[in-house]
């Protein structure tokens, strides 16, 4: 998996999912207007994945998501993906 930014987590609070990274750089900039700090990254099949959050723990990200999932109800299927070491 590669991502843009530089920082390398165990633990991502993914979005949106992509197969093309002009939607995901559009959704980003949705996910922008509303306050969050998006990130894209790209899985080994080509997909892009956007991020709000990322951690190297799992409780903050998973009450991350229930916090989204909570506020933000068109957010519901948020899930967490756990990078392989």
């Amino acid at each position: 998996m590669t991502e843009t930014s530089e920082n390398v987590y165990r633990y991502y609070v993914i979005i949106g999912s992509f197969r093309y990274l002009d939607n995901a750089r559009n959704y980003k900039n949705t996910l922008i207007d509303e306050g969050f700090v998006p990130v894209i990254l790209e899985n080994e099949n080509g997909l892009f994945r956007v991020s709000v959050a990322a951690y190297n723990d799992e409780e903050p990200a998973r009450r991350n998501i229930a916090s989204i999932r909570r506020n933000y109800p068109k957010y519901s299927d948020v899930w967490l993906l756990i990078r392989k070491q």
